[in-house]
């Protein structure tokens, strides 16, 4: 999951809030599905803050 796409599902949360009220469920359901991906990116980011040399790929510790 991309930044665009969340960003994406982020106006159509907004969009289906003004129709029908149902954004918090929308969030919800991808709250679940994505808090692994999420929270994966997140490790990412920070084994790349901790080494910036390292390619993220090339990283041995799964």
């Amino acid at each position: 999951m991309t930044v665009g796409s969340i960003l994406k599902a982020a106006s159509m949360s907004d969009a289906m809030n003004a129709e029908g009220g149902k954004g918090f469920l929308f969030w919800e359901q991808m709250l679940a599905s994505g808090s692994r991906i999420i929270s994966k990116l997140l490790r990412l980011t920070r084994l790349r803050a901790e080494w910036p040399d390292t390619i993220a790929g090339s990283t041995t510790n799964s």
